[in-house]
Parts: structure tokens; C-alpha cells; sequence
């Protein structure tokens, strides 16, 4: 499935986890869902990072969140979010990195994605995202 605007669905879709385990984002759907692609190379991506925890655990168990690491290994990802304690869910697009593009990805980093609790894209943002403008995102998937 290629992903062209809001409205297409995540659901169906593989990563690997952070851990090594296999994972898809049927996994983490059944509420709004945050998915995060960032990358330890990626200065915009380690300034929003901490935001994206803090709304987090404002958000308790209303909203999900996920990271995708767009590194080509997984120990940068995993130094990175045990460095800014980002506790929530993340995953790994894979050396051959086929699911940013497949999302709608263009080369903009960071790039979040909406979700509704059934997989459906709602809304997305390439770049940088500070935290009163996550917030605001947040809320209208609610």
C-alpha cells in the first residue's frame, strides 16, 4: 500500500520494534494514535523528542504514541530515547527504510502522523513540531 494523503489507513502495516520483535500498527490502534518518525541524526528530532514524551504523559492512556527510528540501526534510537527518557512505544523502518516513503515520507525530518483508532490518517506534519502545536493536534483527534 502506498500512502498518498489524510484519509489513507496504517493499518496492516510491519515494523520491527525497537527490541528486535516483530510489531505492526494494528498493534497500537483501538485509540488515537501519534506516530513519530525521528532518527538520532536528526537536531530537530532530538529538540521535539522531549515534547513528545511530556504530551505523553499528559495524555495518560487517551492517546497512543509510537516512534519510528529512521536510523539504519537500531542502538542510535535506543541511546537516543533512554538519554531523553522518551518511554513510550517505538520501532525501526529497517536498513532498507521502506516504510517512511511508504507513509508519505519525502525527506523531511521529523514527520508525524494523526491517527484514528481505527488506522485512518487524519492529519500530518513534516518537520519540526513544537509542544503547544502537538498539543492542539492531539486535541482534535480527540
Amino acid at each position: 500500500m502506498l500512502f498518498r494523503s489524510d484519509g489513507d489507513s496504517i493499518a496492516g502495516l510491519g515494523f520491527t520494534a525497537l527490541d528486535g520483535a516483530d510489531d505492526s500498527f494494528d498493534n497500537h490502534l483501538g485509540r488515537p494514535l501519534v506516530v513519530n518518525f525521528f532518527a538520532a541524526w536528526c537536531a530537530p528530532c532530538r529538540t521535539e523528542l522531549p515534547e513528545f514524551q511530556a504530551t505523553f504523559t499528559e495524555y495518560g492512556d487517551r492517546v497512543g504514541f509510537l516512534g519510528i527510528s529512521r536510523d539504519d540501526t537500531p542502538g542510535p534510537s535506543v541511546e537516543l530515547l533512554a538519554e531523553l527518557g522518551v518511554g513510550y512505544p517505538a520501532g525501526f523502518d529497517g536498513s532498507d527504510g521502506s516504510l517512511y516513503p511508504a507513509v508519505g515520507g519525502f525527506g523531511v525530518m521529523p514527520m508525524t502522523l494523526f491517527v484514528d483508532e481505527f488506522g485512518t490518517v487524519v492529519d500530518q506534519w513534516h518537520g519540526f513540531l513544537d509542544g503547544d502545536s502537538l498539543r492542539e493536534k492531539v486535541e482534535a483527534l480527540l
